[in-house]
């Protein structure tokens, strides 16, 4: 996103804010995990012929060129000594040179024209190892140099901050994802955003808890943190330089929030920007010699750069009605990942984006709320903590596959991942995690969550915040199931948001409109038309027909009780409805299914229910399994964690669909740490069944055909039969 033509830059900005609106507007109940943005969907909702859009945006590259003349972002380090620019003849621009360094170049160009005012000199021509960003132009028909990078053991964890025990504090996992322990936890105060050195040696954060947030010291193995500052103002979000000598780090002890540089030790502090405004969330190139960080200095958060071989700062994006934030160079110098925001200064929202060497910023990672921190993996792949609505969850993002797979989410929050080098052994080393309650109810679970009186279903404006999602997805062909039996052979189509119901008789063929919608909760419906023979049919003698169908829909998608409908989705061939409802307990006298088998199933509906960890803590904590459990998914198995008066049990088990039948099988247990038999297990593992069964479909007889994971959730899906 650079300096653009006016046309070509509204252009951008439309198909940029469309694509952030598109993201980042979605319910806030919405518990899906981020996707890829998808720009043909985007460009169509804009109105404009998509290959007209895409040839604009070919020629909108960003950044490009920054205007002539001198500005104050194109400043030499403060701690620099003034001495008179080298003039250079070598610094014109060619067609051949990536916008980045197009910016570059005439940065160094207005630092000649004001040989009377600089600082200092501009860099050699040949002084760069660094191709992306790069203040050397390098011709593209000659290969850039290979940037000579530290010789440091490839990462195999995870360093993130979670919530997940009442206070935020530092955790690791394996790459692979949860279980985690902690590492830096102290219940009387707060740690944010860690850092670890690049070859396992420690680890350093930013906490609170000598009353302001301060950097300490510390190391995988439980040494008492060590401050590193203690100065006026606030020390926070630090980064380990990839040589690990140097950490680099924000600082408001001069006023503004500036970028400050200590040894790896905490000393010889010196700073890097000085400028009024503020300048926040450094990271590294991979060879340690170019910071990246975001600065309002011009209005709003714009990304810069600052050359530690050269002493030049220089700016990369030019986009003023979009703040731009955590920028990160990828490990092949090609790609610069950040977070763009079409609403400066408002800090919920925003998505992750790609700006590539081209200078083409492209979508990549969205979600109901925030994404953040973007951390590279590798080339293709990236770490960030999202903001999925009821949950901020740590994610792995493949820009290949656009495949996101949940690493993290036990607790409400757990965010700014960074990629680590830990030794081997030392994981499994570290302290347990202390039991995790991801639920306290607020009714007391024997008590009837609802007294149908007349009417079974009562819709609710504003549910509470312990109601799990369910969603029910309905075809054409499912409509006739559930339709008044004297309306014979009846089938159901989408056309314009409305529901249309057709069946043929000896008078013709009838057609009758019904608009479903969601108001404050409530599936509302109602007659708009009904046609026999594609001229007006008589109303009277289908009077009543959009309440029938109504109350049939809600019975089949819900069970009787409160209920919150926040979206209906019509799509070509389907009917989408998403509800909130509480979760019911489990019966306490045996079970209220019967497995049937598929050759029973015929005219039977499709019922699928997806269950996060979060919403299935929910449900074991309402089950009364034990106390709080907390819940996560290890790949395509969920793993418990609970305490009660025989210690702290840790099971994993694997669900899956058998002749039909939901089965759930423990993989693993350990009882304090120590392997133990599940024998006595099956208690529990029975309530789990029967909770998730009465929490995804109605009593009565059922088919399982298929248990799917997918992007860190369990999905069931279920063949059941129509219910009245």
């Amino acid at each position: 996103m650079g300096k653009l033509s006016p046309i070509s830059r509204s252009v951008v900005a439309m198909l940029v804010g469309a694509l952030l609106v598109t993201a980042c507007d979605q319910d806030d109940n919405d518990m899906a995990l981020p996707t890829r943005a998808d720009p043909d969907a985007i460009v169509a909702s804009l109105g404009v012929p998509p290959q007209t859009v895409i040839d604009m945006t070919m020629t909108a590259r960003a950044p490009t060129l920054a205007p002539t003349g001198p500005r104050a972002s194109d400043t030499p380090s403060p701690s620099q000594t003034s001495q008179p620019p080298t003039p250079t003849d070598t610094l014109t621009p060619t067609d051949t040179l990536n916008p980045i360094q197009q910016t570059e170049i005439a940065i160094l160009s207005r630092q000649t024209e004001t040989a009377a005012t600089a600082s200092a000199p501009p860099p050699s021509p040949t002084a760069s190892d660094t191709p992306l960003p790069s203040a050397t132009p390098t011709p593209s028909d000659t290969p850039p140099p290979t940037p000579e990078l530290p010789d440091n053991p490839p990462p195999n964890a995870i360093l993130f901050a979670s919530n997940r025990s009442g206070v935020s504090g530092i955790w690791l996992m394996a790459e692979s994802g949860e279980p985690a322990r902690p590492v830096v936890l102290d219940p009387d105060s707060n740690a944010y955003v860690g850092a670890c050195h690049p070859r396992g040696a420690g680890l350093v954060f930013d906490s609170d808890r000598g009353g302001d947030r301060e950097l300490y010291l510390t190391t995988y193995r439980g040494a008492e943190p060590r401050p590193l500052t203690d100065t006026e103002g606030e020390n926070y979000h630090p980064v380990w330089s990839p040589l690990g000598d140097t950490i680099a780090f924000v600082s408001t002890r001069s006023g503004d929030a500036d970028i400050w540089l200590m040894d790896s030790g905490g000393g010889n502090v010196r700073p890097i920007t000085l400028i009024p405004g503020d300048d926040i969330l450094p990271s590294w190139s991979p060879d340690g010699n170019v910071l990246f960080y975001s600065s309002n200095r011009e209005g709003n958060f714009e990304i810069y750069q600052f050359n530690l071989e050269t002493n030049v700062e220089s700016r990369i994006t030019f986009t003023p009605e979009i703040d731009e934030l955590y920028p990160v160079l990828s490990p092949d110098f090609r790609t610069i990942a950040y977070v763009a925001n079409t609403d400066p200064g408002e800090p919920t929202s925003g998505s992750v984006y790609l700006l590539d060497e081209t200078g083409e910023a492209r979508p990549a990672v969205s979600a109901a709320g925030r994404v953040e921190m973007p951390e590279w993996v590798n080339s293709t792949q990236l770490l960030v903590s999202a903001d999925l609505g009821d949950q901020v969850s740590v994610l792995l993002a493949d820009l290949q596959t656009n495949l996101l797979t949940a690493l993290a989410e036990i607790g409400a929050a757990n965010r700014w991942p960074r990629y680590c080098f830990v030794e081997s052994g030392l994981l499994e080393q570290l302290p347990q995690a202390p039991p995790t309650a991801v639920f306290q109810p607020s009714v007391p679970t024997n008590t009837p969550l609802f007294d149908p009186g007349d009417d079974p279903y009562v819709p609710v404006a504003e549910p509470p915040e312990n109601w799990i999602i369910s969603r029910e997805t309905w075809t054409g062909e499912e409509f006739g199931f559930v339709a008044p039996d004297d309306l014979p052979a009846l089938t159901g189509f989408q056309v314009d948001n409305l529901l249309n119901l057709t069946w043929d008789d000896a008078e013709g063929t009838h057609v009758i409109t019904v608009a479903l919608e969601a108001i404050d909760g409530e599936l509302a419906s109602t007659l708009v038309g009904y046609t026999l023979n594609d001229l007006p049919g008589p109303v009277a003698e289908i009077e009543g027909i959009d309440e029938t169908m109504r109350v049939a829909i809600l019975h089949n998608s819900v069970p009787p009780g409160p209920y919150h409908l926040f979206s209906v989705d019509f799509s070509a061939n389907n009917l989408t409805l998403s509800f909130r409802v509480p979760i019911r307990p489990p019966f306490q006298d045996g079970s209220a299914f019967v497995l049937a088998t598929e050759e029973d199933t015929d005219g039977w509906l499709i019922s699928r229910e997806r269950w996060s960890a979060t919403e299935l803590a929910l449900l074991a904590d309402a089950s009364q399994i034990s106390g709080p459990i907390g819940v996560s998914f290890v790949g395509d198995e969920v793993q418990l964690i609970w305490t009660d008066e025989s210690g702290d049990h840790n099971l994993q088990v694997a669900f899956s669909a058998v002749d039909g039948d939901l089965v759930i099988m423990p993989t693993g247990y350990t009882l304090d740490g120590e392997t133990a038999e599940t024998d006595g297990l099956e208690p529990v593992l029975m309530i789990l069944r029967e909770g998730l069964l009465v929490n995804s479909i109605a009593p009565g007889r059922f088919v399982l055909t298929n248990v799917v994971f997918d992007a860190g959730a369990m999905e069931l899906v279920f063949l059941v039969p129509p219910h009245e």
